[in-house]
C-alpha cells in the first residue's frame, strides 16, 4: 500500500506528514499486503485574505478500493493535527464496515452470508418414514 501526502496552499512539513503516517498506520493494518492500494492524504489551509473561517484547517483522505468503492473523508478544523485524528477515526470506522460486507478474508456480520448462516443453523433435514 502506497500513501500519497500532499500539501496544499500551505508549507511542506515533514513532521506534520510523519505525524499523518503514524495516525494511519491502524489503516495500514487493516488493508494488510496490497500493494495495488493508494491512500491519499491532502492537508490544504483554507483560509482566505480576510481570515474569515474559523475552522481553516482540512485533511482529505482518499482510498479507491476494488469493486469501483471510493472511501472519502473531508474534516475540518483549527489545527492539522485535530483534522487528521478525526479524519482517521472516520476513515477507519468507514474501512471497517466496507472491510465486513465486501472482504471475503473476513467474518462478515452483515450481507448475504449472515443470511445463508441463519437458514443453516435452523435447516432441519427430512425423516422419511420407510415402514
Amino acid at each position: 500500500m502506497t500513501i500519497d501526502c500532499k500539501f496544499l496552499h500551505t508549507e511542506t512539513d515533514s513532521a506534520l506528514e510523519q505525524y499523518a503516517l503514524r495516525r494511519l498506520a491502524k489503516v495500514i493494518r487493516l488493508l494488510g499486503k496490497r500493494d495495488e492500494l493508494i491512500l491519499r492524504v491532502v492537508l490544504e489551509n483554507r483560509s482566505g485574505p480576510r481570515k474569515t473561517i474559523d475552522r481553516d484547517r482540512q485533511v482529505t483522505l482518499t482510498l479507491a478500493l476494488p469493486g469501483g468503492h471510493t472511501i472519502r473523508i473531508e474534516e475540518k478544523n483549527d489545527s492539522f493535527e485535530r483534522a487528521i485524528d478525526f479524519a482517521e477515526n472516520r476513515f477507519v470506522r468507514q474501512l471497517k464496515r466496507w472491510l465486513s460486507r465486501h472482504d471475503p478474508t473476513k467474518t462478515q456480520k452483515h450481507g448475504v452470508s449472515a443470511r445463508v448462516r441463519a437458514a443453516l443453523a435452523s435447516y432441519q433435514p427430512r425423516r422419511e418414514n420407510n415402514g
